[in-house]
């Protein structure tokens, strides 16, 4: 089962779409680089042809995952995502940050060689997506997440009937 959501325009997410009659995951980067032309594509009804975001939940049979690696290693192995990053350095008894490369390798890569269907589940932003891409600033930050997770956790809880005194309640 994969956890999505209806994507934004031109928001940074992965998307799903069918190649070789297989769903695939396709890292958003690369889907604006390679098919720029279809990151804002629309079908006649106004929705975004690729709506469904990925936000890699998954649940996948462990025994499966496993195999499914082991089975495909030699062409897993050469499907590293090249990447220019800011990376500490350690040089004179000095930390800094220099531009450096680095190799990656994804979790939605994988799932391209698992052997079991794939259902898709919709789910509400608000409830269950806060990327933290940024260190500061005012968009997908870790104070947002916290701030989202606490609002979650507050609706469950006056859902299941709690009364809240929200000046006593530590930010």
């Amino acid at each position: 089962m994969q956890k999505s959501l209806k994507k934004k325009e031109n928001e940074a997410v992965g998307i799903f779409a069918k190649k070789n009659h297989k769903i695939e995951l396709i890292d958003y980067a690369e889907f604006s680089k390679f098919y720029p032309e279809l990151v804002s594509k629309k079908d006649e009804s106004g929705k975004l042809l690729f709506y469904l975001g990925n936000i890699l939940n998954y649940v996948i049979n462990l025994e499966n995952l496993i195999s499914s690696v082991k089975d495909n290693w030699n062409q897993i192995s050469s499907m590293y995502h090249f990447a220019n990053k800011k990376i500490q350095s350690y040089s004179h008894n000095q930390i800094s940050e220099i531009s450096g490369f680095k190799f990656e390798l994804f979790a939605n890569d994988f799932t391209k060689f698992i052997r079991q269907k794939f259902l898709f589940m919709e789910v509400n932003r608000e409830d269950e997506f806060s990327p933290v891409k940024n260190k500061c600033g005012n968009c997908d930050t870790p104070e947002i997440a916290v701030q989202m997770i606490s609002t979650l956790h507050k609706k469950w809880l006056k859902n299941a009937g709690a009364i809240l005194d929200e000046s006593k309640i530590r930010r």
